[in-house]
């Protein structure tokens, strides 16, 4: 149980691989706070984290949002009592660059450039105090995608 006693925020956490980070953190003792905003999706996260022994919660998080982040924050230091890692997870794909709008870029930024940024301004307050944490950001591996996904990758690295 590498993680016991720890207490991790992970973001984007209702499928894929913010799904697969919540409930490895929980089998390796961490208590997780599961967020997304796919509000079915994270509370079966919740569900099978907690059928199998672990300690979890979901609360819906825009990362977009300064207050839902204060709210999460809160939340957690309610529920669990620290915070020790935050997984910036969440994220969104785009297109092909010659069908990208500025539309679609903007809302792209908010969510892998400006998500990361205000969850990192979240919790870093309440590692300081703590004297420690872990901020980790899920990269992704581009190299089959290239071209199409230009824009996702700029914003992801």
């Amino acid at each position: 149980m590498r993680l016991k006693d720890k207490v991790a925020i992970v973001t984007g956490a209702g499928w894929g691989m913010g799904a697969s980070t919540a409930e490895l953190f929980a089998a390796e003792g961490a208590c997780v706070m599961v967020t997304d905003i796919l509000d079915t999706e994270g509370t079966d996260v919740v569900a099978r984290i907690s059928d199998s022994g672990g300690q979890a919660r979901f609360l819906t998080l825009d990362v977009t949002d300064d207050a839902e982040w204060a709210s999460v924050v809160s939340e957690t230091i309610s529920t669990f009592g620290q915070i020790d890692i935050l997984v910036n997870n969440a994220g969104v794909s785009g297109s092909h660059p010659d069908l990208l709008n500025t539309q679609t870029w903007d809302e792209q930024m908010n969510v892998n450039a400006r998500g990361v940024f205000l969850g990192m301004q979240a919790v870093i307050p309440q590692m300081q105090k703590a004297g420690a944490g872990a901020i980790v950001k899920h990269l992704l591996y581009l190299r089959s995608y290239r071209a199409k996904f230009c824009a996702y990758g700029l914003q992801r690295c």
